[in-house]
């Protein structure tokens, strides 16, 4: 029986090491392109950059879906044909059914894209307002190369246009490959 419980802690214990690690992923190959960028880069894009959305769990995830409808197009027409709901709906006014039927479909997609990078620790948003177009093209390639995909937004309100160049984007989606 001790013997037993032993090897379950111990694979509890690694899971759960290996699952922290992965939630961790994007925003450490973040962490890590950045100070090269700071200590490499031009000295006037030095504190330029801000590290903004990275890990999130479902429920904030369902929220950025209500919210945005239009931006979740799939999930949230699937939500209202299924429960004859008009969005935005509020997780308030949700029954256990409806926020369960969330949490499955969004933790079937967690940690990939497309699906939710975000959820799971897949993806790191970073604010790069401040960067002049020369900035944002060697803080990319830096990103690029530590492994991440890079996805610049502009994002203005609860809008936001994906796939932009570089000149209008404030915002790096950074994604693992």
């Amino acid at each position: 029986m001790a013997k037993k419980m032993f090897w379950t802690a111990l694979i509890m214990m690694v899971i759960g090491v290996n699952f922290v690690s992965a939630q961790n992923e994007a925003t450490g190959k973040v962490k890590t392109a950045i100070a090269n960028f700071e200590q490499y880069g031009d000295p006037k894009n030095r504190g330029k950059v801000t590290l903004t959305g990275s890990d999130r769990t479902w429920e904030d995830q369902m929220k950025f879906c209500l919210e945005r409808p239009t931006q979740y197009p799939n999930i949230t027409q699937d939500f209202s044909k299924k429960f004859n709901v008009t969005l935005p709906s509020t997780p308030d006014k949700m029954t256990s059914e409806m926020r369960a039927w969330w949490r499955d479909r969004i933790m079937a997609q967690a940690g990939r894209s497309p699906g939710f990078p975000h959820v799971g620790g897949k993806a790191q948003d970073i604010w790069i307002a401040g960067l002049d177009d020369a900035g944002k093209a060697s803080l990319k390639t830096i990103l690029e190369n530590n492994g991440l995909g890079v996805l610049p937004e502009y994002i203005s309100g609860g809008d936001s246009q994906y796939n932009v160049p570089l000149t209008p984007a404030n915002v790096f989606h950074c994604y693992v490959r």
